[in-house]
């Protein structure tokens, strides 16, 4: 038996360039279920919020590093979905790619 090929994600809109309005009014996954809040998605940064929870920390109550990294991984999955070539992974123009975190 085969399974059907995946289902293509809607093109996002935006007036202003920025996405994070509707990536917020979409969120699913591991997104809603962490609460990850999207603050800016542009084709040049993206960045959220989440407020860190007992469901985000390890038994010795700091977060969880599963909790970085997947903030991590949904940051830089939303980056090609907000810039020009939607779904495109963009790549080989030599800048670097910065991660930023604090915690509050």
């Amino acid at each position: 038996m085969t399974k059907p090929p995946a289902q293509q994600p809607k093109p996002l809109e935006s007036a202003d360039g920025d996405f994070a309005a509707a990536l917020n009014a979409s969120l699913d996954g591991w997104n809603a279920a962490m609460g990850l809040r999207f603050l800016r998605a542009t084709g040049e940064e993206v960045a959220a919020e989440l407020e860190i929870g007992s469901a985000h920390r390890q038994p010795y109550g700091i977060v969880h590093g599963g909790v970085h990294s997947g903030i991590i991984e949904s940051l830089f999955n939303r980056c090609g979905a907000c810039g020009p070539a939607q779904g495109a992974v963009r790549g080989g123009t030599g800048e670097p790619h910065v991660i930023s975190a604090r915690h509050a």
